[in-house]
């Protein structure tokens, strides 16, 4: 006959600690559910690893959409300064 659920090492665990008082030391112990345990250590290192990747990668729509607009702006204003057509002065030739 088997444990009952409950009772299985690999589902379970006790956690033991010490606490000093004047008397000595007593021990108490807390039930661990270690599948919860495990999942929620997990949940929170993929928090904690999306909040770096936001950090790091994330943009807003705003400004993504503020970035595209700038550098339109300066793709039109280096397009206005360029010089007409340079074809034209390559054909002349030069007084010798």
């Amino acid at each position: 006959m088997s444990a009952p659920a409950s009772f299985r090492p690999a589902v379970l665990w006790l956690l033991f600690y010490e606490t000093r008082s004047l008397t000595g030391v007593s021990v108490s112990a807390d039930i661990i559910n270690l599948n919860q345990y495990r999942k929620a250590r997990q949940k929170d290192e993929k928090q904690e690893k999306a909040a770096q990747n936001r950090k790091k990668h994330g943009r807003s729509k705003a400004e993504k959409q503020a970035e595209k607009e700038d550098r339109e702006k300066a793709e039109r204003l280096l397009a206005g300064k360029k010089l007409a057509d340079g074809t034209a002065d390559d054909e002349q030739e030069t007084p010798v």
